[in-house]
């Protein structure tokens, strides 16, 4: 329930890049492109990237607020 709602949360993955090195990134899910992979603003890229599911080491959900400039903390309008 709380990853299908992207304004209330954001993920912080470990993700392994095309050149094989780990990364930590945050990213806000936009949508599945294909079974594989997920469609996600780059917080630290500053774009919209593609991520294989495949290289995801690690997930965590956050609270948008805590990440994303502008969200509302959960509860407030």
């Amino acid at each position: 329930m709380k990853a299908s709602d992207p304004d209330r949360y954001a993920a912080r993955i470990q993700y392994i890049d095309a050149a094989g090195e780990v990364t930590d990134r945050i990213i806000s899910p936009i949508r599945m492109t294909t079974p594989t992979t997920v469609r996600a603003l780059c917080l630290q890229r500053e774009e919209v990237r593609q991520f294989r599911l495949a290289s995801i080491r690690t997930i965590e959900l956050v609270p948008a607020h805590e990440v994303l400039a502008g969200a509302k903390p959960s509860g407030h309008l």
